[in-house]
């Protein structure tokens, strides 16, 4: 997983960030999950890692569901080229 470099990622908006593509207009909000993993992608972790980092910082509150959630948003970012292969 690469990161697109044209993506410009914003994260002054308190709980919230957004990623703008400049090339086609396109953007996309996060919450402070999605700006988490975002960060992480970043720093060139792999989904495992993403993983691991996002249940550190979850502690006891891990969601069940947070495996899917992660490959749904990593598959939002494939769609919308912010996340290329």
């Amino acid at each position: 997983m690469k990161l697109n470099p044209l993506i410009v990622f914003r994260d002054d908006f308190g709980e919230n960030a957004v990623l703008f593509n400049p090339e086609d207009g396109k953007v996309l909000g996060l919450n402070r999950t999605g700006a988490f993993v975002w960060k992480c992608l970043e720093k060139q972790m792999d989904r495992a890692a993403i993983l691991a980092s996002l249940r550190e910082a979850c502690g006891d509150t891990v969601p069940e569901t947070m495996e899917s959630d992660v490959d749904a948003f990593l598959g939002e970012l494939r769609k919308r080229a912010f996340l290329v292969d």
